[in-house]
């Protein structure tokens, strides 16, 4: 399915609302910073949401499992769609670094629990 007509089947809400601020920012020299975004998305009616930077993370996460794909970079460019498949893939690469990062972590961690506090681990799977 295109990136558009996946924006145009999600639901009404801040998610599709994202998707279609989004739409205008393909390619990472069009990025759209957070502050630019939050802008867009007041003007679009949800000025009074609390946490409006949580939500539209979560929107943005949404988008993602849509098969959208929303790429940001560490850099903090901001927020753009992917214009090409070498833009996705090193975006997703990023992605995939953090993942290993992030699991390498949990498993430092759960060693250091069970040596800490003298607990077996109970494997289920």
């Amino acid at each position: 399915m295109k990136r558009q007509e996946l924006i145009d089947s999600l639901p009404m809400g801040l998610t599709r609302t994202v998707g279609r601020i989004l739409s205008f920012h393909v390619g990472r020299d069009n990025a759209i910073t957070k502050g630019q975004l939050y802008a867009h998305l007041r003007e679009s009616g949800y000025r009074n949401v609390k946490d409006l930077g949580r939500k539209t993370r979560v929107a943005v996460h949404e988008l993602r499992h849509s098969g959208v794909i929303v790429c940001t970079s560490s850099s903090g460019a901001g927020y753009w769609l992917a214009a090409d498949y070498n833009e996705a893939m090193d975006f997703i690469g990023e992605q995939r670094g953090r993942g290993a990062d992030i699991l390498s972590t949990a498993q430092r961690l759960e060693r250091a629990a069970h040596e800490q506090f003298k607990q077996t681990p109970i494997r289920m799977f």
